[in-house]
């Protein structure tokens, strides 16, 4: 399953293993999983916030609320129910990610070719 690529030089062998033995396809789902989980992960404290207002558990400000959480349940307390998030959102951001970077690569490819195209030899000897 070698894509062509040569390992660049100055390049990490495991990274070079990766782009020679890993399909683009599979290196994008990847990514775009793991930027999804990170990105859960960050709001993760405002999401539980959210929740606790909107269903009447805190009559507090978002401020308050969160002050109460940490206070009541430690750090950890802010991100409960973040893996069920994070398994929720990994798998429509790695296929949102991975669609959006070969419709990109397809549409660049067709309305910004990388290389002109050659004319064919008979016809460029009858054009001069």
């Amino acid at each position: 399953m070698s894509s062509g690529r040569v390992a660049r030089q100055g390049d990490d062998p495991m990274k070079a293993w990766i782009r020679s033995n890993v399909p683009h396809v599979v290196r994008e789902l990847f990514a775009g999983g793991a930027a999804g989980a990170v990105a859960k992960t960050c709001v993760a404290p405002l999401e539980r916030t959210k929740i606790l207002l909107m269903t009447g558990r805190s009559t507090a400000s978002a401020y308050t609320t969160l002050r109460l959480i940490v206070t009541s349940e430690g750090i950890k307390g802010l991100f409960r129910g973040n893996g069920a998030s994070c398994l929720r959102i990994m798998p429509y951001a790695a296929i949102h990610f991975s669609v959006y970077e070969s419709y990109r690569r397809l549409l660049a490819e067709h309305f910004f070719p990388s290389q002109p195209q050659p004319k064919p030899a008979a016809a460029a000897a009858t054009s001069t």
